[in-house]
């Protein structure tokens, strides 16, 4: 639960401040919570306080391109052309991309809470892009492969994170399945 405080710190520092104030009412209730009684872990006070969904915000936040358009003038034979450039970046806080993924994988399985939050649709939204993306990459490349929708990080490691939620969610599923 260290590393989950951590990784919740370090974006409220980078979030905008609508997230930013949510992710502290959420800390407060968990707080709150665990000082009532000892019972609720903080990572499951957290996630029935609706962390899953400021953590698929935050998932949608680190993987959302910065597009940065300029305009320049030319001038060219007597004439101006104005020329338009666009350059995509990776976002501010695309390096919290893997330790979200991370994160996610290690959290309690709540298939309610996750299909209530949508985080498993922006999961399945980022698998998609991200292999839309890897069947266009020079195969003898693919490792060292980074891209801005990745968080500026290799592509194959986001898409491996992603298939190890996946993986641990279907598990988690078939063992609750198992139970009833």
């Amino acid at each position: 639960e260290g590393h989950f405080l951590k990784l919740m710190l370090m974006f409220c520092l980078k979030s905008d401040v609508g997230h930013r104030a949510l992710a502290v009412a959420i800390l407060q209730r968990t707080a709150q919570a665990e000082a009532k009684s000892k019972v609720p872990a903080r990572m499951l006070s957290f996630l029935s306080a609706g962390g899953l969904v400021v953590l698929s915000r935050w998932l949608v936040e680190a993987y959302t391109m910065e597009v940065q358009t300029q305009s320049t003038m030319q001038a060219s034979g007597g004439k101006k052309k104005n020329i338009t450039t666009t350059q995509s970046t990776a976002s501010p806080t695309g390096k919290l991309l893997l330790p979200l993924l991370q994160l996610l994988a290690s959290i309690p399985f709540d298939k309610e809470l996750i299909v209530a939050s949508q985080i498993n649709k922006t999961i399945k939204r980022l698998k998609k892009i991200l292999d839309k993306l890897i069947q266009t990459a020079d195969p003898s490349s693919l490792g060292a492969f980074v891209h801005p929708i990745a968080g500026g990080l290799p592509v194959v490691k986001v898409r491996a994170a992603i298939d190890n939620v996946m993986e641990v969610w279907n598990q988690e599923a078939l063992i609750n399945r198992k139970r009833k």
